[in-house]
């Protein structure tokens, strides 16, 4: 007690408190983290799941359409890879616009292409997941389908399940060695067991979603009977060795997409879903992808008035584009087009071009190349 009568507190009292205050709060945090952890987990398979049962729901609006299952890759007999089964359900996916800018006539990987498949959409990865990107740019595919259903050059209907669809299933989340979703080759064997290392179907600790080919998503554990996987592995119909063979490739990952940038026009109301002007840059963040919005003659400028967004705006603005494409060519345009320094390929959906403008992009040091959609 000091002199005046009021109580001195003891030396270190004070940090004794602190130190009981701060001890509570860590066996606070060390009983509440837990469980933040595992409703994080559960919050992200649960929108897996999700994204399965909307594949799967793709997938049987695909056969109604079209009676049978989607292409699982179109091959060519020279060995050539156009296109896989998720490209095709892109239009049931709540993403017709990306696919009505996809080029079937040219492969997934093609310059052209470059602007829908170097980018993810919808449902195509797994949250949680920070591999999403394609050294490349690619945007990955974290679910993967059954061979037997879904392989090349060959498509299946349900009445070749024999089993019942039940029975029988159609895709489902992989672990890793991840492939772009563009990518013509995207179906792997179901073996047993499940999570039990990189590319094998599962992508929790306890197991994995599989989407069934009657459209249910049921988690399969990796304690599962091997023999019921063994019955889902060999489910008919048996596809042969050539019709699921696949390239000896793995993708390397990046977790940054490539940097794009899009322009609004003035004139016409915006459409989120499909930008009008678009830049894509690569690694080393240069551009060179222009999808152009307007090549006429007509300036046409951004929803800011501060961008010119038309063929002489790109060019203006980005002279060293390699890849463009464009509604239209001809006359007109061409004598922009033959001042883009670095370009390689071209793409109209109409060429309209007459003689002269023939003659004028040939007479380029390094024309382009041209294609039509």
């Amino acid at each position: 007690m000091s002199a005046n009568g009021s109580v001195r507190e003891l030396p270190g009292r004070h940090w004794v408190q602190v130190a009981v205050v701060v001890g509570c709060l860590l066996l606070l945090a060390g009983v509440l983290l837990p469980a933040v952890l595992n409703a994080r987990q559960a919050a992200r398979m649960t929108q897996s799941k999700n994204n399965l049962r909307q594949l799967g729901l793709a997938m049987h609006n695909y056969h109604d359409v079209s009676s049978v299952f989607p292409l699982g890759g179109g091959v060519l007999a020279n060995g050539t890879a156009k296109h896989g089964w998720y490209t095709r359900l892109v239009p049931y996916l709540a993403a017709s616009d990306l696919y009505t800018r996809i080029d079937f006539n040219i492969p997934w990987d093609h310059p052209v292409n470059d602007v829908v498949f170097k980018q993810t959409f919808f449902c195509e990865t797994i949250p949680g997941v920070e591999q999403c990107y394609s050294e490349e740019g690619f945007g990955l595919l974290h679910y993967m389908a059954n061979p037997n259903a879904i392989h090349r050059n060959h498509c299946v209907s349900i009445d070749e399940m024999t089993t019942g669809t039940a029975n029988n299933w159609l895709c489902g989340e992989v672990s890793g060695n991840y492939q772009p979703w563009g990518y013509p080759f995207n179906w792997r064997s179901l073996t047993s067991p499940l999570s039990s290392g990189p590319g094998d179907y599962g992508a929790w600790l306890d197991g994995g979603y599989i989407c069934f080919a009657d459209g249910s998503v049921r988690l399969l554990s990796n304690t599962t009977d091997v023999a019921l996987l063994a019955a889902l592995a060999k489910a008919p119909p048996v596809a042969t060795s050539e019709q699921i063979a696949v390239p000896d490739r793995q993708f390397e990952y990046s977790t940054i997409p490539l940097r794009r940038e899009w322009f609004e026009a003035a004139a016409e109301p915006a459409r989120k879903s499909m930008p009008r002007t678009t830049i894509l840059y690569d690694r080393s963040d240069r551009p060179y992808y222009a999808d152009v919005y307007s090549s006429g003659t007509t300036p046409v400028w951004d929803v800011l008035y501060r961008n010119r967004i038309d063929l002489e705006g790109v060019l203006l603005t980005f002279p060293q584009v390699k890849v463009i494409t464009m509604a239209s060519l001809n006359d007109d345009n061409v004598q922009i087009i033959a001042r883009f320094r670095d370009l390689e390929i071209l793409q109209a959906r109409r060429i309209e071009l007459t003689e002269k403008g023939r003659t004028m992009l040939k007479s380029q040091s390094k024309p382009p190349v041209i294609l039509q959609r």
